[in-house]
């Protein structure tokens, strides 16, 4: 059974901190919006937010920041290699911005505080242009694998805005839809229930109570 995971407006249980550990972004240029990490959960929201930062007034090549998203604690196991999907609502302040979704997606380890491995770390572009106004993004990619999966370690999720060059030198407003009721599609304009996608049914680990044995479960494949 597939696990979908929702972008939500939440402090997440476990946090890896309002930093970016992508291995290649940014390419060339870019700016960190300063947004407050968030949480991904297999529960949707309640009603539309949004973030929104002003992209650099240049006409480079950016990839810019947007903040994390990070899971609950996953239970010991791997993550395998999946075709992963995503529907991600977006919009960009004028048709000059040439905005696009690039991402960085992996097991990060908070007890080290390193990444165990990446699923996802590029600096190619996921589906079109968003649009000028609020416009749902869905794509697919293939997800590598993560072995060695810990009790504890969480499923961080990166997004970034990109752009090759922007059409003029001007400070555009980048905008992030989430925590909505419907679940995103290509024609998603309002009530976005942003989301990433695996296959696999992931499992989530369950501290032990006092005295008691660790109660978790592999993670298997999809179908499992």
């Amino acid at each position: 059974m597939a696990t979908r995971l929702y972008l939500r407006n939440l402090t997440p249980t476990d946090s890896p901190g309002e930093t970016e550990r992508s291995a290649v972004l940014p390419v060339v240029g870019g700016r960190d919006a300063g947004i407050a990490i968030k949480a991904l959960n297999t529960a949707k929201g309640a009603a539309q937010v949004s973030i929104t930062y002003n992209s650099f007034a240049n006409a480079d090549h950016n990839d810019d920041f947007f903040t994390s998203f990070s899971s609950d604690a996953l239970a010991a196991g791997d993550v395998t290699a999946q075709t992963w999907s995503l529907g991600i609502a977006f919009s960009e302040g004028n048709a000059a911005a040439n905005s696009g979704l690039v991402i960085s997606l992996y097991v990060f380890r908070p007890s080290s505080s390193s990444v165990v491995g990446y699923v996802r770390d590029s600096d190619s572009q996921l589906g079109p242009e968003w649009g000028a106004t609020e416009d749902g993004i869905v794509a697919s990619f293939a997800g590598s694998a993560v072995s060695g999966v810990q009790d504890g370690d969480i499923l961080v999720l990166e997004v970034w805005r990109h752009t090759n060059a922007q059409s003029m030198s001007v400070a555009y407003a980048q905008t992030c839809y989430f925590e909505g009721t419907t679940d995103v599609v290509d024609a998603t304009t309002t009530n976005a229930a942003s989301y990433i996608e695996t296959p696999q049914t992931l499992a989530f680990f369950t501290p032990p109570a006092a005295g008691l044995p660790p109660n978790s479960l592999m993670m298997t494949g999809a179908g499992v």
